[in-house]
């Protein structure tokens, strides 16, 4: 059922992006984004969750939580440069 909901949300997702973008393109004459800020930012997200991940499996396990909160950095920085570099130069 995890599978199957995953897909419905990735297809809506796809769906109201090319609905949009085919809308503003055609009575704006005007891009509004295209795929690479998507992947940085849900790359960023992945990071951030894979870094709490093995932040609190070694917190729980007396380990090294340095390399949780480096990956956490990374993907905050990650996607919070994607989205102001894109909210400047657009």
């Amino acid at each position: 059922m995890l599978v199957l909901s995953a897909v419905f949300i990735i297809s809506i997702v796809l769906f109201f992006h090319s609905r949009i973008y085919g809308y503003s393109k055609k009575r704006y004459l005007y891009k509004i984004l295209g795929w690479s800020p998507y992947i940085n930012v849900i790359l960023g997200y992945a990071l951030v969750g894979f870094g709490y991940s093995l932040y609190s499996d070694a917190s729980l396990s007396d380990g090294d939580i340095l390399n949780g909160i480096s990956l956490i950095v990374i993907g905050i920085a990650l996607a919070l440069s994607t989205i102001v570099f894109y909210l400047k130069h657009r």
